[in-house]
């Protein structure tokens, strides 16, 4: 259902001798993926020099290697650009289904609530708009200023504190956008 689904994580505990990330090259310990296989569900893995049981292993873990020097390649880029677009997407498809018309989604309850610092509804709704436009998903992009407009009949009349750099970052950049 929509409210009370709780949240799970599995965290992967290993000794990676390969680096798969930029920055992870001399580190101790480091989060080399993290996914959602279903909502509210993560699986994260975790290289660690202490999860590698011999000496050799243990110096194949530390630096020397490249990763996190000089420019990236293109490919990895555009790795990276799918990813993020995916998590957003995630992300965003999880606030929509469990928190919508709630300030935020509760990451520890997989559900809905007030956006302390901002105390408007729809607040990740109007700040998604941004993200919505850049990634070229225009269908969404409409649905969702549409939800905001019917959202608000008083049309953002509201007598309430806010943080001003919350309420800047979130609002006034997601309502620039949805001008677009």
């Amino acid at each position: 259902g929509r409210r009370g689904t709780k949240r799970r994580a599995t965290v992967r505990l290993r000794c990676c001798s390969e680096r798969r990330g930029e920055g992870s090259s001399g580190r101790n310990v480091y989060i080399s993926d993290v996914n959602e296989p279903a909502t509210c569900a993560y699986v994260v893995e975790v290289c660690a020099r202490l999860a590698c049981e011999t000496p050799e292993e243990r110096r194949k873990f530390g630096g020397g290697d490249q990763i996190g020097r000089g420019p990236m390649s293109l490919e990895l880029r555009q790795s990276y650009k799918q990813r993020a677009k995916a998590l957003f997407e995630r992300g965003y498809d999880a606030y929509v289904r469990h928190a919508e018309p709630e300030g935020e989604l509760r990451p520890r309850s997989c559900s809905g609530g007030p956006f302390d610092l901002v105390k408007l509804p729809l607040v990740t709704l109007v700040d998604s708009l941004d993200a919505l436009a850049i990634m070229g998903n225009s269908t969404e992009f409409q649905s969702a200023t549409q939800r905001i407009w019917q959202g608000f009949p008083d049309k953002f009349n509201f007598d309430v504190n806010v943080s001003v750099f919350e309420t800047t970052i979130r609002v006034l950049g997601g309502l620039l956008s949805g001008h677009l």
